[in-house]
């Protein structure tokens, strides 16, 4: 029996504002790129020493990427409306390979915190996905096993992560594929 559905963000309830951002300007991420984008989750570096190196890379001020990568960037109501109808019977974790200052700015801006019993933001805790350390602190905090969780994200190499772990885990597309996927296995929604 499911006791806990934890969610990824980027990709997942919002748009992923740097994956859009290196599509639009055709950007494929390259070693260095690749290394600072785990830096940058893990906590290594600032979001602005990240910036500063897209920068570097781009030609771009940060405040131009920044401005680039959050124009356009949307929350998915349809999934917020999701997890409100899960909530009451389910704990709901979410857990980010993210900067704790970016992302903890969008969860207080649109008072997103509210809809999880937990929140794990990598840059914080030092481990990013698909580590199995994370996911299994996740899975500390909602203090659920991993056989009765349910994990969603939209990075392959994350849901394999997961399942390693014994988490039950799905890859993300749309929301109505993740409510028919969820109510596959016995999920019910109030």
């Amino acid at each position: 029996m499911v006791q806990a559905i934890i969610f990824d963000f980027f990709g997942v309830i919002r748009t992923d504002a740097l994956k859009s951002w290196l599509t639009f300007h055709n950007f494929e991420p390259n070693d260095e790129m690749r290394t600072a984008i785990k830096q940058v989750d893990r906590g290594d570096i600032s979001a602005d020493q990240f910036f500063a190196m897209l920068g570097k890379i781009s030609g771009q001020t940060p405040a131009e990427i920044l401005h680039e990568m959050e124009h356009g960037a949307a929350l998915d109501y349809h999934i917020l409306e999701l997890i409100k109808q899960l909530k009451p019977k389910y704990k709901i974790g979410l857990l980010s390979n993210a900067s704790s200052a970016f992302i903890r700015t969008i969860l207080r801006e649109y008072q997103l915190d509210p809809y999880f019993d937990t929140v794990v933001v990598s840059s914080e805790v030092g481990l990013i996905k698909p580590e199995p350390a994370i996911f299994k602190l996740a899975l500390k905090q909602l203090d659920v096993p991993p056989e009765q969780t349910v994990f969603i994200d939209d990075s392959p190499a994350n849901v394999a992560g997961a399942k390693d772990v014994g988490i039950r885990s799905m890859i993300y597309t749309t929301s109505q594929a993740l409510r028919n996927d969820l109510t596959a296995l016995g999920i019910t929604f109030d």
